[in-house]
């Protein structure tokens, strides 16, 4: 009799370890269920904080894949600009933060105020005008739980930015 209650425990133990992991997988996918706006949010602040840091994949790193100046893009140089944006490591803050979702796409327009260091000089502007999209895209956590999240996928302005970001204040 108490032998066949020791071959029942390891089965008790893993049924009890396996109704605890399903509690706490529940647990997890319940509590991602985060307002948009906080996610992308949060995808924002990721961003600066790559573009601060020079870390590919921030907003001036974005912006720099649709540069153009005098209406011409900067295809053959894409890769230097880019490198040059990364290196001056650039602080930039935006007056709005308000996303306008629609599906799986998110659009904040605001003005930004961009510091950088150019060359050994410091430079502090304004941008009128930045459109910054995002895109829900599957993803997952701790390898196994999928989550969506939103990711910033592309960066514009008007085609006046450049001259009037490079213009004395």
């Amino acid at each position: 009799c108490v032998n066949s209650y020791m071959n029942r425990t390891p089965k008790i133990v893993g049924v009890i370890a396996a109704l605890l992991v399903s509690l706490l997988v529940v647990k997890v996918i319940l509590a991602r269920q985060v307002d948009d706006q906080k996610l992308i949010s949060e995808s924002l602040r990721e961003a600066v904080k790559a573009s601060r840091e020079g870390k590919p994949g921030g907003v001036m790193d974005k912006l720099s894949l649709h540069m153009k100046v005098n209406g011409s893009e900067y295809e053959s140089n894409r890769f230097d600009v880019s490198d040059f944006i990364r290196k001056s490591r650039p602080d930039i803050d935006f007056d709005n933060t308000r996303a306008v979702v629609t599906g799986d796409e998110a659009k904040i327009v605001s003005p930004a105020r961009i510091q950088v260091d150019f060359l050994g000089q410091k430079m502090d502007r304004r941008i009128k005008e930045m459109t910054l999209t995002f895109r829900k895209e599957d993803d997952h956590e701790w390898l196994v739980i999928p989550v969506r999240k939103w990711k910033l996928s592309e960066v514009t302005a008007p085609p006046d930015a450049v001259n009037e970001f490079l213009q004395n204040n």
